[in-house]
């Protein structure tokens, strides 16, 4: 098989690519959305010899690169009807071509391997293809955490301890309705948290709200009578995975009143029982750049979670 490559328009990649796409951070809309983050949206459609829908990705250009993802926590390709390897090498072969063509270098991060499903799959077999085309390659690896929600709860004890003694300080969990005035409480309190601890701040109010357009978004948080202590945001990003997208608590009573053991607990326990379709729930990174942050690790695997890898490939296509 012989692969071509076509620029599409957003209309075009919608209409012929969106009947394969499952996953939101790889979708056009969720892409269109964030487009005005980078300088050109640059959609890319793979076709046959026979001209059916091979692959297809969603790029964008600013700053000397291609970027995919430029707004989320990962990017890559989405497969057409047939994974076939051979296939996937011809779509990198011809993706490093674009990109030298338009004097742009490469930077693409991919989706950690929390299961087994199509998007994982064929994203994983398309970056050893990058691997073996791409010279030029350097490669970025971060530890990403998750949890199977079949094996939940396997927790240490230290969470449990926790977890109670939040509760019989009167703390309880609530799944929030997403309106505005609870996307606003649990916003403040992961804000607050982030600016206290040194973290960036990536989305606004006004993003998660318009984001809650087009994605299922869910809210939980911790609450002492009616006054939030820790808050964490969620999307659902195909049919059985859900993204952890931030978190945080009040950092000056987390000493006192430690409430995120019971947040990371009670939300896994309400995702199990209330939404079967969900099996796992992607926590995101623990590091950054290839560094690691012990603390957030040790956190994330007292309750339950299990280490993976996500990968960063940046290639010199010029």
């Amino acid at each position: 098989m012989i692969i071509k490559t076509k620029t599409a328009s957003i209309r075009d990649y919608q209409k012929l690519v969106a009947p394969f796409d499952n996953d939101i951070f790889l979708s056009m809309n969720f892409n269109e959305l964030n487009s005005s983050k980078v300088d050109r949206l640059a959609p890319l459609i793979f076709f046959s010899d026979e001209d059916e829908i091979v692959a297809g990705i969603i790029l964008g250009e600013k700053d000397g690169l291609a970027r995919s993802p430029f707004s989320a926590p990962y990017g890559g390709i989405t497969i057409g009807k047939e994974l076939f390897v051979d296939n996937l090498r011809q779509v990198a072969e011809k993706l490093l071509d674009v990109c030298h063509e338009k004097g742009l270098d490469l930077l693409i991060t991919f989706p950690s391997r929390v299961c087994d499903d199509r998007v994982v799959v064929s994203n994983q077999l398309f970056s050893e293809q990058l691997t073996i085309l791409g010279n030029n390659t350097d490669i970025c690896t971060n530890v990403n955490h998750h949890i199977p929600l079949d094996l939940f709860p396997t927790v240490d004890h230290d969470i449990l301890r926790r977890k109670f003694r939040a509760e019989e300080a009167g703390v309880q969990f609530r799944q929030m309705e997403t309106s505005m005035e609870n996307f606003q409480k649990v916003y403040e309190v992961i804000r607050e948290n982030h600016v206290k601890l040194g973290y960036p701040v990536r989305m606004t109010l006004e993003d998660y709200l318009k984001t809650s357009a087009i994605v299922s978004v869910l809210l939980f948080g911790c609450f002492l009578d009616d006054e939030i202590l820790s808050g964490a945001i969620c999307y659902v990003t195909r049919t059985s995975v859900v993204q952890l997208i931030s978190w945080g608590d009040r950092v000056e009573l987390r000493e006192k009143l430690p409430t995120m053991p019971k947040l990371g607990f009670d939300m896994m326990s309400w995702m199990k029982t209330q939404r079967p379709d969900l099996k796992v729930i992607d926590l995101g990174p623990s590091a950054s750049d290839g560094f690691e942050s012990k603390g957030l690790s040790h956190f994330k695997e007292s309750l339950g979670a299990v280490r993976t890898l996500k990968n960063t490939f940046f290639i010199k296509t010029v």
